[in-house]
């Protein structure tokens, strides 16, 4: 290399110091600089992550040596399972207190008239909620669009349900006890049963549009076809139910029994196929989340043993029936979450209802 080209080299370095130091200088005076400290400390989070309760413990036993490990795990399970008995006995205890206690502060009506009541301020209140709440989030893809209004005329028709029948609970335990032998004693509980099995029809056709094709498509007039036939056999089942609830409460055909459990079944059964279909884990939901709402499902087993059996089970009837009041507001608190953070339509749009030729034509058009 000759002297003039390294005196060029030595320049063209010199200048690109110079340009480097300016373009330094000008990101530091408009303050665009990135924050250093902050991305070491993002950097050393990565590297070290912070332990939740359980992984601490894990590694504090995973350290032990294997006998004092197990001793450990072993004396841990003991005292968490006599927490767990305990607690459930004082809940027992306390359940027990109130529902002994209020009769003597509520009056002369029965508690199942004011667990009824209860559920109709409730469900008013989450009426009023869904239909003044601002407008959610929608899916990108037209046909996921359509499903998705489905899902929320499905969702609306569920507490409207609900809200019918403990309107018609609140007047049947408010009146029976004035009506010995008159309309409410005799009809009371039959149409409670039927409009019971209606929310079971309503939790299938939620589950339905959450799992098959439920919208026609541009070139694919049958693509609903499968949703339409559930729907078909959905109905069928649940008209039946009902009839033989009806016919039980009745005493018609010695359906006496048969026919409430038939319908208690099948109201949980079809909140079973609802609260499962929640679980996908395209969804992304802690599973812990739906365990109280698996509850519930086995807590419908209860309606005609409790619910509308009344007499000495008058304690255990309203407190199914505060229990389903809880965890009817859990319900709509969850899936409220999900639908404003968007879990839900993303679940339409990505997942359940992949785009077509339509979807994108539609897109092109705006």
């Amino acid at each position: 290399m000759s002297a003039r080209e390294r005196t060029d080299e030595r320049d063209t370095a010199a200048s690109r110091r110079a340009d480097d130091l300016f373009w330094h200088g000008a990101v530091e005076e408009l303050g665009l600089a990135p924050d250093l400290d902050r991305l070491e400390r993002e950097a050393t989070e990565e590297e070290h992550p912070r332990l939740g309760l359980a992984e601490r413990l894990e590694t504090r036993l995973s350290a032990l040596p294997p006998l004092p490990r197990t001793a450990a795990i072993t004396a841990g399970a003991v005292l968490a399972t006599v927490a767990l008995a305990a607690l459930l006995a004082l809940l027992k205890a306390v359940l027990l207190a109130i529902g002994t206690g209020l009769p003597a502060l509520l009056g002369e009506r029965p508690l199942e008239f004011h667990a009824s009541l209860a559920h109709v301020v409730a469900l008013a209140l989450i009426l009023i909620v869904l239909l003044s709440g601002r407008e959610p989030g929608t899916p990108t893809g037209l046909v996921a669009q359509r499903a998705w209004s489905q899902f929320r005329r499905g969702w609306l028709l569920l507490w409207l349900a609900w809200l019918a029948l403990y309107l018609w609970m609140s007047a049947y335990w408010g009146r029976k006890a004035s009506d010995a032998a008159g309309f409410w004693n005799d009809w009371g509980a039959p149409v409670a049963d039927l409009l019971n099995v209606a929310s079971s029809a309503v939790f299938f056709y939620l589950f339905l549009v959450l799992d098959r094709p439920s919208v026609k498509a541009d070139g694919l007039p049958e693509r609903d076809r499968a949703f339409r036939r559930s729907l078909l056999g959905v109905g069928t089942v649940c008209g039946a139910a009902a009839l033989l609830s009806i016919l039980g409460r009745l005493e018609r055909f010695d359906l006496a029994q048969f026919g409430p459990t038939i319908g208690s079944i099948l109201v949980a059964i079809s909140m079973a196929f609802f609260v499962g279909r929640l679980s996908d884990s395209h969804l992304k939901v802690r599973r812990s989340l739906l365990a109280p709402l698996y509850f519930y499902v086995a807590l419908q087993m209860l309606w005609h043993l409790f619910v509308m059996a009344g007499g000495e089970n008058a304690v255990a009837s309203a407190l199914v029936l505060f229990g389903a009041l809880a965890l009817k507001v859990y319900l709509f608190a969850l899936l409220t979450r999900w639908i404003q953070d968007g879990k839900l339509q993303r679940y339409f749009d990505e997942v359940a209802f992949p785009r077509l030729a339509s979807d994108l034509v539609g897109l092109d058009e705006e």
